[in-house]
C-alpha cells in the first residue's frame, strides 16, 4: 500500500514505550494513529536483540506489543511511502532499510528522525533517550516518560521540519519534500559530520544548520555534540516507568512578520514564536504554508557556511 503524504500531514501516529515489569524484561506498545499505514524500523544496539527481525507493517489503528530484555538499548524510527512484494522486498520513501521489509540488523537510510534509548534496570534505574536529527528530519516525534522520576524530560522534535528545511538539504520525491538531510549528510565533510580532526566537542561546533534545527527543536540533537540539551537521564523510582513516544501531527512553521522569527501553529500553543539566534535570523524559513509552493532564502548558503 503507496502512503499518501497529504494524508502523513494530518495523520497521528502513536508510538508508545511501556515498560512495565516482568520477570524477563519490558514490553514496547506501539500503536498507529495516522490514517495511512507505517512501516516501524528498529535497531539493536551492538549485542542487543531486535524485536520483529527489524521491521514491520502497522495499519492505521492498529497497536504492536513487543519484549524488550532490562537494559536494551536500540533505535527506532518511522519509514514512509513503503511498498513491499510477499517476500518482503521493496522500497520507502523515508528511512529505507535495504529495501526490507525487516531491517534485519540494518538502520534507516537518512533522512530520518531517530528516537534513541538506553533502559535501565530494577538494580540500575536510570534510563537514558533522546530525540535525533543527526541522521536528519523526516516525521515529528514527542518523547516522554510517563510515571515520572528523577530528570525525566521530554525530548522532541515536533514542528515540521521540512517546511523550515534549506532547499539544499531537501529530500524530494514525486515533487514533494519528505525530508531533510543533516549537514553532514548533504555535505560529507569532517567539520558537518565531527570525524577526524572535528571528532571532538572542542573543535566540532554547531553550524548554521545545526543552530536552525537547534532553533527549530530545542530538545533534540542537532549534531552529534549536542549532549547537554538533548540527553535525557532519567532516574525512575520504579521499573514499571513508562515512556510515551508520539510521531505526530505536524505542527507547522510558517511565516512571521519578523525575520528573525518562526511561528509555530498546530500541536504546540497557538501562534508560538520560536526566537532564532542571530547568526541565522537573516536566513530562516521564511515560506509559504502552502507545502506545493514553498522557497527557502538559504538556498544558497551551502559554500557560505
Amino acid at each position: 500500500m503507496q502512503l499518501s503524504y497529504s494524508s502523513v500531514l494530518s495523520c497521528l501516529l502513536l508510538y508508545t514505550l511501556v515498560l512495565l515489569s516482568a520477570t524477563n524484561g519490558e514490553q514496547l506498545i506501539i500503536v498507529n494513529n495516522c490514517n495511512e499505514s507505517l512501516w516501524p524500523g528498529i535497531l539493536g544496539g551492538a549485542g542487543q536483540s531486535t524485536p520483529k527481525d527489524g521491521g514491520f507493517h502497522l495499519g492505521s489503528g492498529e497497536e504492536v506489543v513487543l519484549d524488550l530484555p532490562q537494559k536494551w538499548s536500540g533505535r527506532l524510527w518511522a519509514r514512509q511511502g513503503c511498498s513491499f512484494d510477499e517476500s518482503g522486498r521493496g522500497s520507502c520513501d523515508t528511512g529505507d532499510c535495504s529495501g526490507l521489509l525487516h531491517c534485519q540488523g540494518t538502520g534507516g537510510e537518512p533522512p530520518a528522525t531517530v528516537v534513541e534509548m538506553t533502559l535501565g534496570s530494577p538494580t540500575s534505574p536510570l534510563h537514558f533517550y533522546d530525540v535525533s536529527l543527526v541522521d536528519g528530519f523526516n516525521v515529528p516525534v514527542s518523547m516522554a516518560p510517563v510515571g515520572g522520576g528523577i530528570g525525566c524530560g521530554v525530548a522532541s522534535c515536533d514542528v515540521d521540519v521540512n517546511i523550515c528545511c534549506p532547499s539544499a538539504l531537501e529530500v524530494r520525491r514525486n515533487g514533494k519534500i519528505v525530508g531533510c538531510k543533516s549537514a553532514c549528510l548533504a555535505m560529507q565533510s569532517a567539520k558537518y559530520c565531527c570525524t577526524g580532526e572535528y571528532a571532538n566537542p572542542k573543535t566540532c561546533k554547531p553550524t548554521l544548520f545545526a543552530n536552525l534545527f537547534k532553533a527549530i527543536c530545542p530538545k533534540a540533537y542537532s549534531y552529534a555534540f549536542d549532549d547537554s540539551s538533548s540527553l535525557n537521564k532519567c532516574r525512575a523510582s520504579r521499573i514499571d516507568l513508562g515512556i510515551y513516544i508520539a510521531f505526530k501531527e505536524y505542527a507547522s512553521c510558517i511565516m512571521s512578520d519578523k525575520q528573525n522569527e518562526i511561528r509555530v501553529a498546530g500541536d504546540r500553543d497557538t501562534n508560538e514564536k520560536i526566537q532564532l539566534p542571530e547568526m541565522v535570523s537573516n536566513q530562516i524559513c521564511l515560506r509559504k504554508s502552502n507545502r506545493n509552493d514553498i522557497h527557502s532564502p538559504i538556498k544558497h548558503m551551502v559554500t557560505t557556511v
